[in-house]
């Protein structure tokens, strides 16, 4: 077995000058007095200038055929070429800066910084890379944090903090490694991953990204559950356009975030927000002396209603203010007038105080004309208290800005719904599942509610919990999409894969476009060897050209393809799949195992597929498929000693497997343990007898 660490040479490649701009331009300029430096990667056969500026046309065309550095007559502007051994595969542009740059180094001396900043780079690219996982490290992250926090685009620092159940650090390297790849396949290759240590990752979005990061940290995280991963945590900061804040304090954000979501179960998110953005949120706690203002005035009532109403123009707050103090009736009493919304008291039980609201909301659209939306909570409701009431009344003004401007929404279960979904995208699963648990005591036969209760459970690993709420969903709301998804989802994750795929082929009949869905039931049918209808599911959607899909649910695609096609017969195309796949991601060592496997039976090279399996196995240990296949490659190319070692391995992480109880016993046949050959084809007997059929992977 080899060592975890590796310390590559590699090559720069088109990709570094993107990802690693900002510290390669503080290389050349340390070498080069300059003020602005941009690279652009050059193609051998042909210039591709499109999105650059007019002016440096003439430049590069001179660079690219005399191999030679090029001043611009017509500005202070370097045209640099940066070397991998004898090919020119870059330009750095240089402008601005020193005069004596452009007019009186000789050629000979800037041709001379060329090659050596060239090997600068390619040294900083080496001293860059973490050498257990192959992503970059710590410190180039730093220099990239700084790098963002001087530029002017907003931008999302995302800290991921993994948790390996381990037997010892060798364990614990390889579920890294895992982790690693299966990250770097997610972000795609314009976004760089950083390790950290310690299981720590860091990837930094650019502002594009910056109003998804929650949809991308929940992606991250089902990925993560989904992949066998026990644990892990992400914690989000951002940064905007005015941010004024060192690298080590957006660090503290991010890592306050992190452990925020430590307490909020084994796969959950949180976001970093100052004392300025939690006074902001649409729920933020009452004040004291709101709250006994309020009780001064309903103490003695045994029923009472609270409205609040809110301009949807904040601006417009005053005056919508002003025209409900002119229209208040009997009965009615301002309690809180402020920016943002004025709070009325009606000593009325909720028929009648639903009747003055409405009646003051069309006196306000008749006077005053503006746009504005109504939330109306009543006492007695359900088993809340008097002091949940003007929350009650917040959450069904949020209720109300889903609907036509000027609607009195009263609170009910729908409010709850809406109020446990801000906290379900916020990553608090726990005050989630208080608000829908509370919403279905108002409505228990809202399939809404239970689907969103279960969905949150799933994220809690309460699975048996979650799947009693999909089941009730059905029988209240019939074939119900989301809830036949989100059950066999909860059954896949339950490892009962029968029961999952029932689930999931009811949800494909009404709706067959999704591919996430399409995604998870092709996994199930390679387990249970039914691959003609892997490649009918997955195939028409990857032959969609017109539908933009990420890189992570392409690269799962073609594995299974691959998979698929491999135990049809059908090894050329198997090997096409699996080759693009790995390109989306190189370190997926399920593809590449089954590489190394489609390699062997098509004669591709002995070496290239023993090592292909090797990796596999390197990086992911757990996984009896790779050591399964790893001994197939090796007993087909008669290395006895390795093929029984995998096999053995692969039958202690999954007894009850046919094939490798098969090769096992050939295996101690040949060296002439017939006792041991013996003992294993019993048990593949007896194993046989309860399975008569079973699929080779």
């Amino acid at each position: 077995m080899n060592a975890p660490f590796n310390w590559p040479r590699p090559q720069l490649q088109a990709e570094d000058f993107t990802l690693m701009q900002p510290w390669f331009a503080r290389e050349v300029k340390a070498s080069l007095p300059c003020h602005r430096v941009r690279f652009l990667a050059l193609d051998p056969e042909k210039l591709d200038t499109g999105g650059l500026p007019e002016s440096w046309r003439e430049g590069l065309e001179l660079l690219r055929k005399k191999g030679q550095p090029v001043v611009d007559n017509h500005a202070p502007r370097l045209f640099l070429p940066i070397w991998q051994d004898k090919e020119m595969i870059a330009a750095a542009v240089l402008e601005d800066g020193q005069q004596e740059l452009y007019e009186k180094f000789p050629l000979k001396t800037i041709q001379d910084h060329s090659r050596l900043i060239s090997r600068k780079l390619l040294d900083l690219k080496i001293t860059s890379i973490d050498p257990l996982t192959g992503l970059l490290n710590s410190g180039i992250f730093w220099l990239s944090l700084e790098s963002q926090l001087t530029g002017i685009k907003p931008f999302v620092l995302m800290l991921l903090e993994l948790y390996p159940r381990i037997r010892d650090a060798g364990q614990a390297q390889a579920y890294l490694k895992r982790a690693a790849g299966f990250l770097n396949g997610l972000t795609g290759p314009d976004v760089p991953v950083y390790h950290l240590g310690s299981g720590t990752f860091a990837v930094l979005w650019d502002s594009e990204i910056t109003n998804r990061e929650q949809v991308i940290g929940d992606l991250i995280l089902q990925r993560l559950r989904r992949d066998g991963m026990p644990r892990a945590h992400l914690g989000i900061a951002r940064a905007g356009r005015t941010t004024d804040f060192s690298p080590q304090e957006m660090m503290d954000q991010a890592w306050e975030a992190v452990v925020e979501a430590r307490g909020r179960g084994p796969f959950a998110r949180a976001t970093y927000r100052g004392p300025a953005e939690r006074s902001l949120h649409p729920f933020h706690p009452l004040s004291s002396q709101l709250l006994n203002r309020y009780s001064h005035y309903w103490r003695k009532d045994n029923y009472f209603c609270l409205a609040l109403l809110a301009c949807t123009n904040p601006e417009e707050q005053p005056d919508l203010n002003q025209s409900v103090h002119r229209l208040i009736r009997p009965g009615m009493m301002v309690i809180e007038d402020t920016d943002t919304c004025i709070s009325i008291l009606i000593h009325e039980p909720e028929p009648e105080g639903l009747q003055l609201t409405k009646e003051l909301a069309d006196h306000l659209h008749q006077e005053d004309g503006r746009a504005f939306g109504i939330g109306l909570a009543s006492y007695p409701c359900g088993s809340f208290k008097k002091s949940d009431i003007p929350m009650n009344a917040r959450k069904a003004l949020r209720h109300a800005g889903f609907l036509d401007v000027g609607t009195v929404v009263l609170f009910d279960g729908i409010s709850l719904n809406i109020s446990g979904d801000v906290y379900y995208n916020e990553g608090d699963l726990a005050a989630a599942v208080r608000e829908y648990q509370a919403g279905l005591e108002l409505n228990p036969a809202s399939v809404n509610l239970l689907n969103s209760l279960g969905v949150s459970y799933i994220q809690m690993n309460r699975l048996k919990t979650a799947i009693s709420c999909f089941e009730k969903a059905l029988s209240l709301g019939g074939e119900e999409y989301m809830a036949l998804f989100n059950l066999g989802a909860a059954w896949l994750a339950a490892g009962r894969d029968d029961r999952a795929m029932v689930s999931l082929e009811k949800a494909l009949e009404v709706d067959n476009k999704n591919f996430d869905l399409c995604l998870q039931l092709a996994g199930l049918y390679c387990r249970q060897g039914n691959y003609r209808g892997v490649i009918n599911l997955l195939s028409p959607g990857m032959a969609d050209q017109g539908t933009e899909r990420p890189e992570w649910e392409k690269a799962a695609a073609l594995r299974l393809l691959g998979e698929a096609w491999w135990s049809l017969g059908q090894g050329q195309k198997a090997m096409e799949c699996l080759q693009r796949a790995s390109r989306y991601n190189p370190r997926d060592t399920r593809v590449l195992s089954l590489l190394g496997v489609v390699y062997d039976d098509e004669r591709q090279g002995d070496e290239i597929a023993r090592t292909l399996c090797r990796q596999a196995v390197e990086l992911d240990e757990t996984r009896w498929e790779n050591w399964l296949r790893l001994g197939r490659v090796a007993a087909r190319q008669g290395r006895d000693t390795e093929a029984l070692t995998a096999l053995q391995k692969s039958i202690r992480l999954h007894r009850k497997n046919p094939e490798a109880l098969t090769l096992l016993a050939e295996r101690y046949a040949l060296r002439g343990k017939t006792r041991l050959a013996h003992l294993t084809r019993e048990k593949l007997q007896k194993l046989s007898r309860r399975n008569s059929d079973y699929a080779p992977v």
